[in-house]
């Protein structure tokens, strides 16, 4: 039984409309979609084209038009993110780098990342959109195999990347980062002074300046995610109280 992806109004008023195209006798959409802010579309991945061939579409919440395909001929897209302002969308394709495409399928997809070394990867989650929707901040090794970085790039490419964690020590990893409620900053933890010493760094999102140190080193625990501390908690407030933070 294939999986499809449908709509319908929350008061039940209208029947469900299918919002994919035709399948293939064995294509699914997968269960990785997601609905603009502006409620206006939504963006999903399905081998709809070919069966096994997964590629992302969007297509208007209300089924009007039918879905546009947004990877063009990039293959094996992951998706990360809809910007706020229901503009654009950003993936990453493979291990060839983080891509941005509007969201109406207008313009074909943008490299946003610099080409990756031997072994170099942008994880599908590794990455985040700025609240005003005009940055996106990204995690990868791109100059040091194993060596994780810091970057940010306009989702547009009208600049080319930057790396934000800069420092004459420079011997360890970004453990994760968040841009700032104003999108004027990144906030992140690494141990990019001594290493295995996790401390908390905040930066200009546009680049340029040099990282200012907290004073609270942070524990990043047991598990995938990183902790903020109490006392970052007090100090930075709203940019500690994502989930998976505490």
């Amino acid at each position: 039984m294939m999986d499809e992806l449908y709509s319908v109004p929350l008061s039940g008023s209208a029947p469900p409309v299918k919002l994919n195209s035709t399948l293939p006798s064995e294509g699914d959409v997968t269960w990785n979609f997601q609905i603009s802010e502006d409620s206006s579309r939504v963006v999903y991945i399905a081998d709809q084209s070919t069966d096994g061939v997964f590629e992302m579409f969007s297509v208007p919440l209300d089924g009007s038009l039918p879905p546009t395909k947004l990877n063009g001929t990039l293959v094996n897209p992951s998706f990360i993110d809809i910007s706020a302002n229901s503009s654009w969308v950003v993936f990453t394709a493979g291990n060839t780098g983080l891509y941005s495409a509007p969201l109406d399928g207008s313009l074909p997809p943008i490299k946003l990342s610099d080409p990756l070394p031997s072994g170099g990867v942008i994880g599908p989650w590794s990455s985040q959109i700025s609240p005003d929707s005009s940055q996106v901040v990204y995690l990868t090794n791109q100059y040091t195999d194993y060596v994780v970085e810091l970057f940010s790039v306009s989702i547009n490419r009208s600049t080319s990347p930057i790396q934000l964690d800069l420092s004459q020590a420079r011997v360890g990893d970004v453990r994760n980062a968040q841009i700032s409620a104003d999108s004027s900053r990144v906030v992140y933890i690494a141990d990019q002074d001594t290493d295995d010493v996790n401390e908390i760094y905040s930066v200009p999102i546009s680049g340029w300046i040099p990282p200012t140190k907290t004073k609270y080193p942070v524990d990043p625990g047991p598990g995938s995610k990183s902790r903020f501390p109490n006392q970052c908690k007090q100090q930075l407030g709203s940019l500690c109280s994502r989930p998976g933070y505490r």
